[in-house]
């Protein structure tokens, strides 16, 4: 599935958890919103693109694995998920936890 979002201000409690509202619209027009906890910005690249949310996202460290193993083993539990996922970030979260 794809998804294409825009940020907007509206920021929001979603079951104790603090989430940014997003606009969304798929590849077929379907409007969404998506609220969105926590982005990550792998260590090596760029994450100037991002510098107009506050707060920033954070770089994506050791004291991160644990979400990135989370999301891992949530895509390979489930075979529509994992399609959704580019196999290069499935290799990639992969060696990285292997680290």
């Amino acid at each position: 599935m794809q998804v294409t979002m825009e940020s907007t201000d509206v920021k929001l409690d979603i079951d104790g958890v603090p989430c940014r509202l997003w606009n969304g619209v798929t590849p077929g027009g379907v409007t969404c919103l998506v609220m969105v906890h926590r982005i990550g910005v792998h260590a090596l690249d760029d994450d100037s693109e991002f510098s107009e949310l506050e707060p920033r996202p954070g770089k994506l460290t050791c004291v991160d694995y644990e979400l990135l193993r989370a999301v891992l083993e949530t895509a390979e539990s489930d075979d529509a998920v994992m399609r959704g996922f580019d196999q290069q970030v499935i290799t990639d979260l992969r060696e990285i936890l292997q680290r």
